[in-house]
């Protein structure tokens, strides 16, 4: 009889852990500000995100894409327009699965 079991065990451990590392990430993001003046700061929280441990930050300003680890990041925008923040969110392994959804916000600059 113990030895059935062991089987059984390690069949609902390894498909736990295969369901487990196969969700997708759901990238979500809130801002301090939507409507902003010229070379203000504004802080993007991604908290919401779920399953995600990369973040993959647009701000639509024609700066750099910037990715981090961290759920907070700051942004200045030093021009002024509607500028739509995109952020991609992946898992904590850093691989894709496929459905990683993106995020997005438009912020004004004024």
């Amino acid at each position: 009889m113990k030895k059935a079991i062991t089987p059984f065990i390690l069949f609902i451990v390894i498909t736990l852990w295969t369901i487990s590392c196969s969700k997708p990430t759901e990238s979500c993001f809130t801002c301090s500000q939507k409507t902003i003046k010229i070379d203000s700061v504004v802080t993007f929280d991604a908290s919401c995100s779920g399953n995600a441990s990369y973040f993959t930050w647009n701000f639509g300003d024609s700066t750099k894409d910037t990715t981090t680890t961290s759920l907070k990041i700051k942004h200045k925008f030093n021009k002024t327009g509607q500028f739509i923040v995109n952020l991609v969110a992946k898992r904590k392994d850093g691989v894709s699965s496929g459905n990683d959804t993106k995020a997005s916000q438009m912020i004004t600059v004024e």
